[in-house]
């Protein structure tokens, strides 16, 4: 009897861990599903839009077309967009599911008008255009922008136009450009002195950076003001010094950028500085919290994007001291130790010294020879806290400690052709390049 009572009592046990079971595994599986669906997440829209018409006068009534924009996972109809029309940080429109809007601006000037898309799950993406209004009056100015020809390394000519020359006189005219869209006259700018007639003129663009796109306006200034014709881009050429390294001719970081690579002596490198990770303010220190920070210089992402990022030594280090480390470069890459930064910078003196490193332009009297192709990015100091030397110097750094305290070694070049070795506190912000491993 007793056996009897045991092995039912048994048997129910074993239904019911049997049913619990069954239970966690079914709920296993569906938590697997949704882990399935986490491995393609949601991506942001791509927000694109046109104006029609590009420029004109301010009574014109100008068409905003945002029907572009586009998301990979919601149907268009169901993206919806807002409009900031000085791109002052105050949305002037609502979001709504209509792609077009008008707007007419009450004065005469450059304005960039800023468009953002939300897609269904709430994630969203900005860009902004500029265009020119100008006044409507017997006195108005109206500048045309031309195409670029010539373009090499360093130069470029631009045609730009008087198109309408009112009844004022033209103090001066040529062409302003900039790394950064929507030049104006504070940037680098030719100066074809006053003119008195309508027509064609031509400005020489000089001290260019190799491989970069710049923007550029054709501008006039009389007694109201300065007036600006649409903006055009292009890109410089690469001077074809140092070659590609054989079989890897580019690589990719873990945020996707590409770089291309560059052969020197026996080393393979980044042709261009490091700029992975997120941006945050000067004012805050990088962080060991599982996300790679950079700084971008004057806290705009916009140098990040051609100058690359400024990093601490520890950030980029990742935390660990040890000098042969990967740190924040990609799979297979290494940060240079401060062997190869000799290395290099015995190579370099075989030929122009600095000036066979840096790609910053005639104006610079640099030659790039090595295809290194530094660029005068500046640094973050710490003591003072501030961006500096932006354009007359940069610092990149090694892997390397001093012998006591925070210091740490860097490789530093200026535009006066020096070229050495430094020892500042590892909490400055420096550039980054990165190593290929040996095979």
């Amino acid at each position: 009897m007793n056996r009897k009572i045991n092995f039912i009592i048994s048997y129910l046990l074993f239904v019911f861990i049997l049913s619990i079971s069954l239970f966690f595994i079914s709920c296993k599986k569906e938590n697997n599903t949704n882990g399935d669906n986490n491995d393609n997440p949601n991506n942001p829209p791509t927000a694109s839009f046109t104006i029609n018409p590009s420029s004109g006068p301010f009574t014109t009534n100008f068409l905003f077309d945002a029907s572009a924009s586009s998301d990979n996972e919601s149907p268009a109809t169901e993206i919806k967009v807002r409009w900031d029309w000085q791109n002052d940080g105050t949305w002037d429109t609502e979001y709504s599911a209509v792609k077009t809007a008008n707007h007419q601006y009450s004065a005469e000037g450059t304005y960039v008008t800023a468009l953002e898309v939300v897609d269904v799950p709430g994630l969203t993406n900005t860009t902004t255009k500029g265009l020119n209004v100008f006044g409507s009056g017997a006195d108005t100015l109206i500048v045309l922008t031309g195409t670029e020809s010539a373009v090499t390394q360093t130069t470029a000519n631009c045609l730009g136009e008087i198109a309408v020359l009112g009844n004022l006189e033209i103090l001066l005219h040529g062409h302003c450009w900039s790394v950064f869209p929507y030049p104006d006259i504070n940037d680098t700018k030719t100066n074809l002195g006053p003119t008195s007639t309508v027509g064609e003129f031509t400005s020489d663009l000089t001290g260019l950076i190799e491989s970069l796109t710049y923007y550029v306006r054709a501008y006039a200034t009389n007694t109201e003001g300065t007036f600006y014709g649409d903006e055009i881009s292009f890109q410089t050429a690469t001077s074809g010094n140092g070659s590609p390294c054989e079989g890897t001719p580019t690589v990719t970081d873990a945020d996707g950028n590409v770089y291309n690579t560059v052969q020197i002596n026996s080393f393979c490198w980044m042709r261009e500085n490091l700029k992975v990770g997120t941006k945050i303010n000067s004012t805050k220190n990088q962080t060991y919290n599982g996300i790679v920070e950079k700084y971008c210089y004057d806290n705009n992402e916009l140098y990040c994007d051609i100058f690359g990022g400024l990093y601490q030594w520890d950030e980029m280090m990742q935390y660990v001291s040890n000098e042969d480390n990967q740190g924040i470069c990609p799979d297979g890459w290494h940060l240079p130790t401060f062997t190869e930064f000799e290395e290099l910078k015995n190579f370099a003196s075989q030929g122009d010294y600095a000036y066979s490193l840096i790609s910053m332009g005639a104006a610079s009297g640099s030659t790039n020879e090595t295809g290194f192709s530094a660029l005068m990015a500046g640094y973050l100091s710490y003591i003072p806290h501030g961006f500096t030397d932006f354009k007359f110097s940069t610092s990149f750094w090694t892997t390397k400690k001093y012998f006591t305290g925070d210091a740490r070694f860097d490789f530093f070049l200026d535009n006066a052709s020096f070229v050495g070795f430094g020892t500042p506190d590892k909490a400055i912000g420096n550039s980054v390049r990165c190593v290929k491993d040996s095979e």
